[in-house]
């Protein structure tokens, strides 16, 4: 790597410009070099916020600074610091310095639909695995810390529901992320809270898909009653304080999920192996389903 050796005005100012094209001699073997450079150069300044060299709210060297601190080009960096800026990691105003950001949920909920465009299939079974394992904890944790507070939030949310018209999508659909957020938040570890709100976005936009086909192929009305009796029992088994029967019943209520998400089509363009996968991993709904409502209504 190597120092660039002509400065600009910009760089007088000791300021870093917002990351943007570069009028550069159009060379394919610099530019390779120099994409190269930019990720050394995002390794090592996510490194440096990492270990907590660069904390929230810290504004990092002028670029010159850190051109001649590297040893790399104006490209390299500017390309690094781009990248950073789109996680979320940095933020930078025209004229100003970049500053360390603080990172919440919404850096997740931007990436999950980005996933799901991208990787189609994969995303669904991936995040459904995801969530088998994490929200099963989350209602698990649910049972064991809940408070009176809690209680009366979920029964809110269930009355809501089940007063809602079947046509009321959007609606039904927020008050179902809304349930699980409820549900995540009355483990008392805002963990659980942030985790369900990066997956929000993703859960969103599968719900209404799948709301949809279920219209058109007029079998609304039954799914949304399976649904309502597994919010129902779960609930019932936070408010007894039974995390064990509240684990079981997270499970079964994502494997009906999973398993309407498949049947509805929404998932049509999975390949036959990928589908299969999916049909496999909830041929056990069923009869889990079976058995925790025999369960409830004793």
């Amino acid at each position: 790597m190597h120092v660039e050796t002509t400065s600009s005005k910009a760089d007088e100012e000791n300021v870093v410009h917002e990351p943007g094209p570069e009028q550069v001699e159009d060379n394919g073997a610099e530019a390779e070099k120099s994409l190269s450079t930019a990720d050394a150069v995002f390794d090592q300044l996510l490194h440096r916020i990492q270990r907590g060299q660069w904390r929230v709210g810290f504004t990092l060297p002028s670029e010159r600074e850190l051109i001649e601190e590297l040893g790399v080009t104006r490209i390299a960096l500017r390309e690094a610091i781009l990248r950073l800026r789109t996680l979320g990691v940095l933020q930078t105003s025209r004229g100003k310095r970049s500053i360390v950001a603080k990172m919440d949920s919404s850096v997740l909920a931007r990436l999950f639909p980005l996933m799901l465009t991208l990787e189609e299939e994969r995303s669904f079974e991936d995040i459904f695995q995801v969530r088998l394992t994490f929200e099963s904890d989350t209602a698990f944790m649910a049972a064991e810390n809940r408070t009176e507070e809690d209680l009366a939030a979920l029964d809110e949310l269930i009355a809501t529901m089940d007063a809602l018209p079947l046509d009321a999508r959007d609606e039904w659909v927020k008050q179902d992320v809304g349930l699980h957020r409820q549900i995540a938040r009355a483990t008392r570890n805002p963990m659980y809270e942030i985790t369900i709100d990066a997956l929000s976005h993703f859960i969103t936009h599968l719900q209404l898909a799948v709301h949809d086909r279920l219209v058109k192929d007029h079998v609304l009305a039954p799914n949304r009653k399976m649904t309502a009796s597994l919010h129902t029992s779960l609930v019932e088994a936070i408010r007894d304080e039974d995390p064990e029967y509240a684990r079981v019943l997270m499970q079964a209520h994502l494997r009906q999920d999973a398993r309407t998400v498949s049947s509805s089509g929404v998932l049509d363009f999975a390949s036959d192996k990928d589908a299969a996968h999916i049909q496999s991993n909830n041929a056990a709904a069923s009869d889990l389903l079976d058995m925790v409502l025999e369960q409830y209504s004793g």
